[in-house]
């Protein structure tokens, strides 16, 4: 069953937008915000990768980008993406509350 449904926003130190303000510097310049992304792997296992996220999809709900090193897209919820600037161990709760 995916967690999705039971994220828990309250959790979240900056809303969607607010994120990707942060990739913004004093110059207008856009630099992605880094992070670790939830990655399945074929085997259906899941792995934490760094990831580059670009943009926010508010319809969808999901933050996209690439894996760092690549050029590969992705899209991810925000259960699945931990930004290198929150600190990890609210995360942790976060998707511990969510299971």
């Amino acid at each position: 069953m995916p967690l999705e449904p039971f994220d828990d926003t309250e959790y979240d130190c900056r809303l969607p937008d607010e994120w990707i303000e942060y990739g913004f510097d004093e110059e207008e310049n856009f630099n992605p915000i880094p992070g670790k992304g939830l990655y399945w792997e074929n085997n259906e296992c899941g792995v934490w990768r760094d990831v580059l996220i670009h943009s926010y999809d508010a319809e969808r709900e999901v933050y996209t980008g690439v894996w760092d090193g690549s050029t590969e897209y992705v899209e991810l919820t925000r259960i699945n993406l931990l930004f290198n600037a929150e600190d990890p161990r609210i995360f942790a709760q976060r998707v511990a509350q969510a299971h």
